[in-house]
This record gives C-alpha cells, sequence and structure tokens, in this order.
C-alpha cells in the first residue's frame, strides 16, 4: 500500500514560507489524531533536521534522548558524552557545531513540561 501525502498544501506553503525567514519558532498544534506529525515530517523531509519525540520519561532523560539524536546527525558520539546543564546549553553547543541552516523538531512539546 503507498501512502500519499494529500490535502496540506496550505499548511506546508505557510510552514516553507515561515523557513524562509532567517530563524523561526513555529508552533503546529491542533486536535489529537489530524496529522500534525505526518505534516511535519513531510515539511522536513528535503531538509536537513532532527526529529525529537518527547516522552513521558524524566526532563533529564528526554534532554539525554534529544542529545542522542544530535549526536547521531552530527555523526559524533563525542557529542553525547558532553553533561550538559539544560537544554538551552544543549542548543547552543548544536547549533554551534552545525553552523548551518537545520530544522529541529520537538513533537510533543507539552510532555517536556509535565
Amino acid at each position: 500500500m503507498v501512502k500519499r501525502f494529500v490535502n496540506r498544501e496550505r499548511e506546508l506553503s505557510w510552514m516553507e514560507d515561515q523557513h524562509s525567514n532567517d530563524a523561526a519558532f513555529l508552533v503546529l498544534y491542533g486536535r489529537r489524531r489530524v496529522g500534525k506529525t505526518e505534516l511535519i515530517k513531510e515539511f522536513m523531509r528535503s531538509k536537513d533536521h532532527v526529529y525529537f519525540l518527547a516522552t513521558k520519561k524524566t526532563e533529564r532523560d528526554n534532554l539525554k534522548d534529544l542529545q542522542k539524536q544530535m549526536g547521531e546527525y552530527l555523526q559524533k558520539d563525542i557529542f553525547t558524552d558532553i553533561d550538559f546543564e539544560g537544554w538551552e546549553d544543549l542548543f547552543k553547543e548544536f547549533i554551534r557545531k552545525v553552523n548551518k541552516e537545520i530544522v529541529i523538531t520537538i513533537d510533543e512539546f507539552p510532555y517536556l513540561i509535565d
């Protein structure tokens, strides 16, 4: 069975417009099971990106999981060995090492603030 992505051109166009700016922070919200995650994945398909699905783990565990994904993107295991104090330190170091345009997605963000 081939999955097709349909009827989301307006949302994808809006996301592309926002992406063409120097820097942007986008928040997508809506009812459950309406396709937000698939929309995000379709948007990221042709872009350098890190996709992170937050869970109901502790904040520290979520931080470490995102750090691991960032390390995989960088293809540097050493990145996962750094002991970051918090989210801000993690993002600052990652952006410093990437040094190019990248899309970072945190799906299920509310789990990080529970």
